[in-house]
């Protein structure tokens, strides 16, 4: 091959990328005429180096970018780095370093693989999410939605790795224990910050109906189901007299809400069941009113992950508490089980014999 036709990317690639850098030929143009297009492909998260999900995702972004701005269009290109939060404090935490430290170096690293690839991002435009710049921001919009009433306060049970004295992700539980230092994973309750998306129910469902014929049916699907908004009526289970005295100390407990989406099978109640976090189990664990093999079952299915659970043979025990029926006055036992969720509803069902396979 002759050495002018020679292909050695060293030397010509660099070459290039030096003078698209000079050139500023990745930046908007100031040229309001021409039509806009604006590309954004998700943020990575600097935690480590890139890997090969990284470069097919920005080369796909980078080809629609080059595409229109061969097309005439004034293209916006940015990239940015997703890095508050908790991929880079645990990777912190692993090398053992400031997560400030860790993060921007990688920043660093990562910003020149992607100069490497050729990508036509645009530098001017570039910013992480833990700059202090966008954090003022994203701490106005918190307080803003605060303010509307929009931000509440509770608790909830988490992944929680002893010995890294962290949370988890589900995707980081391996086999019940932490992915990085291997330690048992334990189900905590922890207090928390929570968005309402609630009050946006309705009009997140309304505008699925545009998607239609745009998104893939199963897409609208999931969708729907994530946002989850259920009609249906509330209602309260006394507690008899008996299982009051069994529940005495600290908070007086009356009995429980659930919700039910059949209201017209009230009558055909024959237990209730309460999710393994719920207030009355732990105070059925912590007051030692369960037998132990009891509670070491329960405890057992505290401590896995809501995927676990799911996957998980369908499980629930007797807790010796019974609660009154709304419209009959009968007693109704109240079972814990591992497939009623403490984040829906009240964390508690009704059950009545029919067609639901649990």
């Amino acid at each position: 091959m002759s050495e002018n036709l020679k292909y050695e990317p060293a030397k010509i690639e660099k070459k290039w990328q030096e003078i698209w850098s000079k050139n500023g030929e990745f930046e908007p143009k100031d040229d309001y005429s021409l039509p806009k297009k604006y590309i954004l492909s998700m943020f990575p998260y600097p935690s480590g180096r890139i890997h090969m999900g990284h470069v097919r995702n920005y080369t796909i972004g980078d080809a629609l970018a080059r595409y229109y701005r061969k097309r005439g269009y004034n293209v916006l290109h940015p990239i940015g780095f997703d890095s508050f939060g908790m991929p880079a404090e645990n990777a912190a935490i692993k090398h053992k370093i400031h997560p400030k430290i860790w993060t921007y170096e990688n920043i660093d690293y990562m910003r020149g693989e992607l100069e490497t690839l050729g990508l036509s991002f645009s530098k001017k435009r570039e910013f992480a999410t833990s700059d202090p710049l966008y954090t003022k921001f994203e701490q106005e919009f918190f307080i803003k939605m605060y303010e509307k009433g929009l931000v509440y306060r509770k608790s909830a049970v988490v992944n929680w790795c002893e010995y890294d004295q962290t949370v988890l992700a589900n995707e980081q539980v391996e086999d019940g224990c932490c992915w990085r230092c291997g330690n048992a994973v334990i189900q905590r309750e922890l207090p928390g910050y929570y968005l309402k998306i609630t009050d946006y129910a309705q009009e997140l469902l309304d505008d699925l109906k545009r998607l239609e014929g745009k998104w893939p049916s199963q897409v609208l699907t999931m969708q729907e189901n994530w946002i989850g908004k259920s009609f249906g009526l509330e209602f309260k289970f006394e507690l008899d007299e008996e299982s009051k005295q069994i529940l005495e100390g600290g908070e007086q407990m009356e009995g429980f809400e659930v919700f039910t989406t059949r209201p017209d099978t009230i009558y055909g109640v024959s237990y209730a069941a309460l999710a393994p976090e719920h207030k009355i189990v732990k105070r059925l664990l912590d007051g030692g009113k369960l037998e132990a093999d009891k509670a070491e079952r329960i405890r057992k299915i505290l401590n896995q992950s809501p995927r676990e659970r799911q996957a998980s043979e369908k499980d629930g025990l007797f807790l010796g508490i019974n609660v009154l029926h709304p419209l009959t006055g009968e007693k109704v036992p109240v079972w814990v089980a591992n497939f009623v969720l403490a984040d829906y509803g009240s964390g508690a069902v009704m059950a009545v014999p029919a067609h639901d396979e649990r």
